[in-house]
């Protein structure tokens, strides 16, 4: 059986002092293996420049991942930098990219799906806004990420009954894994929101069954059946209809 495509964004490391034109790409294992698992071929998709090799990357692929990474500087959604936020800002080249990329896909009407980053990324490129730090910025926040690197930040989210999610898991909460210090704070427009955390903060977002964010790491809870759905029914949205790339 043919597998479709599904692309998936790769995050930066860059070593200090380096030239500005040399840094690493990162991707955990897991997002293409449970990829895999859900029937995909996955593939990572470096960052480039070039708008043709851009365009070229959305006639290969079925469907894309905008995969975790670091945070979009303020002044994508119109903000300057809060005093004393925890900023980690990412390199403005993988912004530029992953910007061209989902103009690209989006014309080709794609199904496109946004972990963490990914997810807030998808909530600014439509219009929305971002806390720049969930501690100082929302009452009462719970905690969305890990106090070390070695540890883990589990906690569950209340899903909206009738939406993507809902049919997935084909329950109200799920327990999640979340590594992260920023959200959703105004949401775009033509997103619905469709997960919360129990401090309120928006865990997930559809727009129709080509576009669904998540903010937190499916991928790093394989042996978990409800995140294992979750990418099947992505995969599943990248068969079907079998789009024809066009030459």
């Amino acid at each position: 059986m043919e597998r479709p495509v599904v692309g998936i964004t790769c995050d930066t490391h860059k070593e200090p002092g380096s030239s500005p034109f040399v840094f690493d790409l990162l991707l955990d294992r897991r997002y293409g293996a449970m990829i895999r698992r859900a029937g995909g071929l996955p593939i990572l998709l470096p960052i480039v420049r070039d708008v043709e090799v851009i365009r070229h990357y959305a006639t290969m692929i079925d469907g894309l991942v905008i995969s975790g990474g670091d945070d979009l500087h303020p002044r994508s959604y119109g903000e300057k930098p809060m005093p004393g936020a925890d900023l980690r800002v990412m390199l403005r080249d993988r912004e530029r990219f992953e910007r061209r990329l989902y103009d690209a896909v989006r014309a080709r009407r794609l199904p496109v799906l946004g972990i963490c980053f990914g997810m807030q990324f998808l909530n600014v490129a439509h219009g929305g806004s971002l806390y720049q730090d969930i501690a100082k910025q929302v009452r009462r926040a719970q905690r969305h990420e890990p106090r070390k690197e070695a540890e883990r930040c589990v906690h569950r989210v209340r899903v909206k009954e009738g939406s993507v999610l809902h049919e997935i898991f084909g329950r109200r909460t799920v327990r999640v894994a979340s590594v992260h210090h920023q959200a959703v704070r105004d949401l775009a427009p033509r997103l619905h929101p469709i997960a919360w955390a129990g401090d309120g903060i928006v865990e997930a977002f559809e727009d129709g069954d080509r576009l669904l964010g998540v903010q937190w790491h499916p991928e790093r809870t394989p042996r978990s059946p409800a995140q294992r759905a979750l990418f099947r029914w992505f995969v599943r949205r990248c068969k079907a209809p079998r789009r024809r790339r066009r030459r």
